[in-house]
């Protein structure tokens, strides 16, 4: 587990956002699918706008999905941001199958619904539509203060990341503020850590 990265680099302004964050990936054909979920307010619609359009969007809490795609060459990533409602849950499978992996976003700042976060994803982890193969990306995100947020290690813990992923290819990594995803380069690493477990299951 890399536990002190974030995820931001810097590129160039010539190409579109996700053109410049696949850049580093071309090592051939490759199309993947990923499924981002998280209580709401967590952050992951905000995130899938910014990797899709470079700009923040205001946004209100995924009822059903959101569904983009991001091209770079011959890259394609088809980007599912799923509600987490009850009621939905009868519907994952038609975006479960052939998923390489899942995207978990959490509030790092938000202690008070900690324990409700790991609840989610340890109820998520349980569906019976996953096979352990999918890798998982918890994404710490900075929806408040520096001062409020806690560290990787410290979310780790409070997630209880190492039990409940045990069996699986993870990581946690960190997302800055709403402003560090006004660069388009903010999610680089990230997408670099999912192309590398993605083509050694390939």
């Amino acid at each position: 587990m890399d536990s002190q990265n974030k995820c931001q680099t810097k590129q160039d302004d010539d190409v579109s956002p996700a053109s410049k964050v696949f850049k580093v990936l071309k090592e051939g054909p490759l199309e993947i699918k990923l499924v981002m979920v998280g209580l709401d307010r967590a952050g992951n619609t905000t995130l899938l706008y910014a990797l899709k359009l470079g700009e923040i969007v205001t946004t209100i809490p995924t009822i059903g999905f959101n569904v983009e795609t991001l091209d770079y060459k011959d890259t394609h990533i088809t980007m599912w941001d799923v509600g987490g409602q009850d009621k939905i849950r009868q519907l994952w499978k038609h975006y479960i199958p052939e998923m390489a992996g899942f995207i978990y976003c959490v509030d790092s700042t938000d202690k008070e619904r900690l324990e409700e976060s790991r609840a989610e994803l340890e109820d998520f982890l349980k569906y019976d539509g996953f096979t352990k193969n999918e890798f998982v990306l918890i994404l710490s995100m900075k929806n408040g203060s520096d001062k409020e947020s806690l560290s990787l290690f410290e979310m780790s813990e409070k997630l209880n990341l190492d039990e409940l992923l045990k069996d699986r290819k993870w990581t946690i990594k960190e997302i800055g503020s709403l402003d560090s995803m006004k660069d388009p380069n903010f999610f680089n690493e990230c997408y670099e850590w999912i192309n590398e477990i993605v083509r050694e299951v390939k």
